[in-house]
Order: C-alpha cells, then sequence, then structure tokens
C-alpha cells in the first residue's frame, strides 16, 4: 500500500475521532498527520508531499451559542423564527413576567415603608440633637442627669437613624434585583446573526438555564484544521491559506488568526484557526463542511 493512500487512511480515522467544538457545536478538530519523508523523488513520492501540505478541516461560525432562559417561566412568544435573520439587541424571546411583576409591587412597597422610616429617624434625631445642644448650654441651670440622658437620647436617635439608612438600601437592593429579573424574562440576541433551531414550543415551562434557540453569527466564518508539530514552521499569524470546499468548488483565501500555544495531548497536533477573507463566499459554505486547507495560495488541488 502506497504512502499516500496510508496518509490518506490515517486523515479519514482522524474524522471519526473529532473533538465537539464548543462555540459552534460540530465536530471541528480533524487531524492530519505528515507521513514520513519519501527518499525519492519519483511522480508518485511528489504527489504524497503535495498531499502532506494539505490538512483536513472544518468550517465553523464566526459565533454560534444556545440562547438560554435566565429565569424561570412559561414561554409567552418568541420574536424569531428558524431561519430568520437577528439584529444585536433584538428580542428573541419573551417569558411570563406575571410573577416577577407582583414581586416587584412588593418590594417597592416595601422600599417607600422604609424609606418613611428612615425619614421618621431623621427627624427624631434631629429633635434629640436639638435638646441635647439646649441643654448643654444651659448645664449649670439644669440637673446633671437631664443633661446626661438627652446626651444619650441623641446618640441612640443616631443608631436608630442609621439602622433606617440601612434598611432603605438593603430593601432597594431587592427592588434593583427584581427589577433586574424581569429584563431576563425579555431574551435579546447577543450579536447579529440567524436563528438555527427552536428547542422549546410556546406554552412550554422554561426552567433556569434550559435550551430555547440556537443563535449562528452571521460574521465572517472560521475554518479549524491540526496539523503535525513538525509542520507548524510552514504556517504563521495573519498569513494566507487555501481553503478547499470540494474538487469542484472554487477556492476560498482565509487568514490565519489562531495557532494553539501547545501540542493538544489527545492527537499529538497543533489546532489553528483561520477567518475565511470572502464573506458570501464563506457563508455559501454550510457549516461544519470537511475542506482541505493549504498553506500554499497556488498549489496542486488537495482533493
Amino acid at each position: 500500500m502506497s504512502r499516500s493512500l496510508v496518509f490518506r487512511l490515517r486523515n479519514l480515522l482522524a474524522v471519526v475521532s473529532l473533538l465537539v467544538d464548543p462555540a459552534a457545536g460540530v465536530a471541528s478538530n480533524l487531524i492530519a498527520e505528515t507521513p514520513p519523508t519519501a527518499p525519492s523523488l519519483s511522480r508518485e513520492s511528489q504527489a504524497e508531499n503535495e498531499v502532506e501540505h494539505c490538512y483536513i478541516g472544518v468550517v465553523l461560525a464566526s459565533e454560534a451559542i444556545d440562547v438560554v432562559a435566565r429565569t424561570e417561566g412559561v414561554i409567552l412568544s418568541y420574536g424569531a423564527v428558524v431561519g430568520e435573520q437577528v439584529q444585536r439587541g433584538q428580542l428573541l424571546a419573551t417569558l411570563d413576567s406575571s410573577a416577577v411583576r407582583r414581586q416587584l409591587e412588593t418590594e417597592r412597597v416595601r422600599l417607600t415603608a422604609a424609606r418613611i422610616q428612615q425619614r421618621r429617624a431623621t427627624l427624631e434625631a434631629q429633635q434629640a440633637r436639638d435638646e441635647s445642644e439646649r441643654l448643654g448650654r444651659i448645664a449649670e441651670l439644669v440637673a446633671a442627669r437631664d443633661v446626661e440622658a438627652a446626651r444619650h437620647a441623641f446618640e441612640l436617635a443616631q443608631l436608630h437613624e442609621e439602622e433606617a439608612k440601612t434598611a432603605v438600601e438593603r430593601a432597594a437592593a431587592e427592588v434593583r434585583e427584581v427589577e433586574a429579573q424581569l429584563q431576563r424574562t425579555r431574551i435579546r440576541a447577543p450579536f447579529a446573526g440567524r436563528i438555527a433551531a427552536q428547542y422549546s414550543d410556546t406554552g412550554a415551562l422554561a426552567a433556569l438555564g434550559s435550551r430555547l434557540l440556537r443563535l449562528v453569527g452571521s460574521g465572517a466564518r472560521r475554518v479549524r484544521f491540526a496539523v503535525p508539530p513538525d509542520s507548524v514552521d510552514r504556517i504563521h499569524l495573519g498569513s494566507s491559506v487555501r481553503v478547499e470546499p470540494g474538487s469542484q468548488a472554487p477556492t476560498v483565501e482565509a487568514v490565519i488568526h489562531s495557532i494553539a500555544p501547545e501540542i493538544d495531548p489527545a492527537s499529538e497536533m497543533v489546532f489553528v484557526e483561520a477567518t475565511l477573507q470572502d464573506l458570501s463566499a464563506g457563508q455559501a459554505i454550510p457549516l461544519g463542511t470537511e475542506v482541505r486547507i493549504s498553506p500554499a495560495l497556488v498549489a496542486p488541488s488537495c482533493w
């Protein structure tokens, strides 16, 4: 069996043992391995060397996340359907907020009552201070115990005022927390993209953290591939590579933006990511498509 065929078979086995890319949710850690250098300069050896410079990769979205419920509630409506393009900040889903609104009203009433108590404590502290100062000015005309009692009353009133102030701050914090919870019932897109999937129907009860939608970014797509450690010197940050979606499809240029600083222990490969430069051509390539990558922009096809 020729080295070229062995190399292709080992790449095929590498495709089967892919890791899952956490950002895009598709298999992406595709592995290429460099066979031993051929000792001869035959046509077969030249073809094998060309194959050695090609790596298997996969097309990923620029960004991809599962949009989850940030609080528990019944799903009232969705702001976008599968396949629809959305903008950053656009409303994606609305959860029932009736219970949260009732709680918010309760917390606002408590805050109002706490502010009234604080105002009362402030007035009482002012009154106690005035009385203490008045008796202090005529200390020689009144009993010493009356002066001392007024001073203690003022100190006690100050403590009550501090307690009332703390109660207001605590009540205000509760209001802010419930207001934030109310905002979490309206789920918005963190970035521009397209709705790829809907996991729950309207009317279903969404638990905290449950998946509602999948959002795939509409930015420039990227390709992720792996190279043998002894071939890393062929690629550099900012350098261009050639991406081939298929033997008959046009190639796309990509610029390397990430090279792993260490060798992956499971695959013994170095993972690299590059951004596709032609936005329209990149969007035309389905996510998860297996592609071939070559460091040389002008070279024989990798397919």
